[in-house]
């Protein structure tokens, strides 16, 4: 069996936050991907970010991990991690009693 396409785009639409979109699966392998593009989001557009995580598919613990440092750095610097997580994804925040780290759009 293949493995689902994983990609992380950035995109600031209208010079408002930075959105960045993970489609696949976020897991040991892909997380170190995602951890790059934040990191390079974090240095050119301070304040708060947008994940997009609808089309993931799959989350892992390394995964998490890369979402946590994430809203813990923002936090540090009085800003937010907003996510957009699939179904997938918030049952694993929530299972893992860490949803309450992050800000979310409830579309």
């Amino acid at each position: 069996m293949a493995d689902a396409p994983f990609s992380v785009d950035v995109a600031t639409p209208d010079a408002g936050l930075p959105v960045v979109s993970v489609q696949g699966e976020l897991d040991f392998l892909t997380a170190p991907r995602l951890r790059s593009a934040l990191l390079e989001v974090f240095a050119a557009h301070p304040g708060d970010v947008v994940i997009d995580l609808s089309a993931t598919t799959f989350m892992d613990s390394i995964g998490m991990s890369v979402l946590i440092q994430g809203a813990q750095r923002l936090r540090a610097e009085d800003a937010s991690l907003e996510l957009h997580p699939s179904d997938e994804v918030r049952k694993v925040l929530d299972v893992a009693g860490v949803s309450p780290l992050f800000r979310y759009d409830e579309r």
